[in-house]
């Protein structure tokens, strides 16, 4: 079994410094700028420049391909792992282009194994153990109401005037405010086109050391979570829905960028963002992530479980890409023990136990992880 690592996104390079470490299995990189990969932690078998055909003769059924070099890639890797008998681990974002090759996956015994990210990623694990924590509960009753929220924000260690993240996360703010959202309010599905808007940002309190403000910006389509999250569609859903974190003042700071973006049709792709080093702030950042699922029944608090993860840059690097080599890497020691994930296309993981799991072993990477109960 060979690990087939393709492309060099410095944002992955945490991850595979800890596959080359760990000696996992036999590594090959290959990269788009082979002359650019840093000295890691071990060493590969071969340094490879990224090419396409060679790569599809090298893999072979049982391989494991780790697409980073950006989410344009993942369909062709993914169609090779099936077509191969070999598996993917991309934390690029679940597409029906993806799904589609779910039938094939499944005879070739292939994992595609989608949203291996921070967020979409570990959100994803957060909200599943706090699904099947309820489900597996003693006050479980299918007739409850249930509320999700999940969110998550990379923002400033300390906040400066243009309230927002890195260079890299104003373009990620800039693309999920420039799409609507979709999401379940009072029970019914609900279309958000301008996030910002008044009307559809929600003041949060996070439950941290030092209790936080934020607001809850809408983003992304929250429905395809009911499945994914095993939330049985007998369940009434009074609410469920995915946001951007953002902190309190933002929409000042970006106020030219969103007059921009209500000027664009919303439902195509936007052009990367103008100006986006007007927004870059300098110095450290962190990535909080909250869910929280409430459980009613009548109008009356049942249940109310909340996740909260908080990471901060350290000399050891960013918090984002120390977050997302912990899971990345993960999952490929997953594909490749014998422990296996299951054949066919999903998003990161679903096992209860194995949840629990890498949560402690992500959690490692916090300066604050905690699972509320009241």
């Amino acid at each position: 079994m060979t690990i087939h690592w393709c492309g060099n996104d410095a944002a992955l390079r945490s991850g595979l410094s800890a596959v080359l470490t760990r000696a996992i299995a036999p590594v090959v990189i290959w990269a788009d700028e082979p002359d650019a990969v840093a000295p890691l932690g071990g060493s590969p078998e071969r340094i490879e420049p990224w090419n396409a055909d060679r790569l599809g003769s090298d893999v072979m059924a049982g391989d494991v391909i780790v697409s980073a070099g950006g989410a344009d890639r993942d369909l062709a890797l993914a169609t090779l792992a099936a077509n191969k008998g070999a598996h993917l681990v991309t934390p690029g974002d679940m597409t029906p282009a993806l799904s589609a090759l779910e039938g094939k996956a499944l005879l070739s015994k292939s994992s595609i194994v989608t949203e291996v990210g921070v967020s979409p990623g570990i959100d994803h694990l957060l909200a599943r153990h706090l699904v099947h924590a309820y489900a597996t509960s003693t006050i479980f009753d299918p007739a409850h109401t249930i509320s999700l929220i999940s969110c998550a924000g990379q923002v400033p260690a300390e906040p400066g005037p243009a309230r927002a993240g890195r260079g890299t996360q104003a373009q990620q703010v800039w693309r999920a405010l420039s799409a609507p959202a979709r999401a379940i309010r009072d029970f019914r599905e609900a279309r958000v086109n301008l996030a910002w808007d008044a009307d559809a940002v929600e003041e949060v309190t996070l439950p941290l050391p030092a209790p936080e403000d934020f607001e809850l910006v809408p983003r992304g389509d929250a429905l395809p979570l009911l499945d994914a999250y095993g939330i049985d569609p007998v369940w009434p859903v009074a609410r469920l829905e995915r946001g951007l974190l953002c902190p309190p003042g933002w929409r000042a700071a970006w106020g030219p960028v969103l007059s921009q973006i209500e000027a664009l049709n919303a439902a195509t792709p936007a052009a990367p963002m103008p100006g986006s080093a007007a927004l870059t702030v300098t110095g450290g950042a962190r990535i909080v992530i909250f869910v929280a699922l409430i459980v009613e029944r009548n109008g009356a608090l049942l249940w109310h479980h909340s996740a909260v993860l908080e990471a901060v840059d350290a000399p050891r690097g960013s918090a984002h890409d120390r977050l997302l080599g912990r899971h990345v890497r993960l999952a490929i020691e997953a594909l490749v023990s014998d422990e296996g994930l299951p054949a066919g296309v999903g998003m990161t993981r679903s096992d209860p136990a194995a949840i629990e799991a890498w949560l402690r072993d992500i959690g490692k990477e916090a300066r604050h992880f905690s699972i509320a109960h009241r």
